[in-house]
């Protein structure tokens, strides 16, 4: 139950994570990838964790793409259970105000 109380939660997602999560949501849904991507988030949803450790392991190849504040950011999030759902949760709500 909600009472409204802030929680100690690490699970939570932080503002600056849902904000990463919000920009890579736009991102995704102005390249015309939100169907893929929610079908590879989806499929890997229970492996979120493992996901941000190969994350790491490829650091040095994914950091010419971004730059590595944001890598490291999206990394750190992904090792949060309430990360990939919550997208998803963007990426839906882009796509339908997208098909309008």
């Amino acid at each position: 139950m909600d009472n409204g109380l802030p929680t100690d939660d690490p699970s939570a997602l932080t503002d600056a994570e849902r904000e990463l999560a919000q920009w890579l949501a736009r991102e995704l849904v102005e390249r015309r990838l939100g169907g893929p991507a929610l079908f590879l988030l989806d499929s890997l949803t229970p492996m979120n964790f493992v996901m941000s450790q190969l994350m790491a392991f490829f650091t040095p190849v994914i950091k010419i793409l971004s730059d590595q504040s944001k890598i490291d950011r999206f990394q750190e999030m992904l090792e949060k259970r309430e990360a990939i759902p919550y997208i998803c949760a963007e990426i839906h709500q882009l796509e339908e105000a997208r098909h309008g």
